[in-house]
């Protein structure tokens, strides 16, 4: 599975963004497949990229050639693409990579004056789980 990145017009890139298109009519140029993910980018003739618009990223589900439809044009492809889900913020937290258990808890900490009680360095919160350690350290 490849990426492509492909300029679209803007009209046709605003058509994608509210979902009101969901394939793509291409040059097969770069060997498109199913499973492939399209970047597309806002792309207007006379000015280039459009500055400040975020890319639209797409898988493709289904490819449709000239072997396959007649009425398709020599060289060209229609490809289904469905969006790409953006990941929730849990999942990308989730997704990070997770310290393993320490062997003591955080000592006393002083914050603005104040002293804070110890927590537990495995999650942050409540009562230390390494209660037998002596409390003066």
């Amino acid at each position: 599975m490849k990426t492509h990145e492909l300029k679209c017009h803007p009209h046709f890139f605003e058509a994608l963004k509210r979902g009101d298109k969901n394939f793509e009519i291409r040059r097969n140029d770069r060997r498109f497949a199913n499973g492939d993910e399209l970047v597309i980018r806002k792309f207007d003739p006379s000015f280039g990229l459009i500055p400040g618009e975020a890319p639209l990223r797409f898988v493709v589900t289904y490819i449709m050639g000239d072997e396959d439809f007649p009425a398709i044009a020599p060289g060209f492809v229609i490809m289904g693409i469905k969006p790409v889900e953006a990941k929730a913020v849990g999942a990308i937290i989730n997704d990070l990579p997770v310290l393993q258990d320490v062997e003591r808890c955080n000592e006393y900490r002083k914050v603005a004056g104040l002293v804070l009680p110890r927590t537990c360095a495995k999650c942050g919160l409540g009562k230390c789980v390494y209660s037998e350690r002596n409390e003066d350290g």
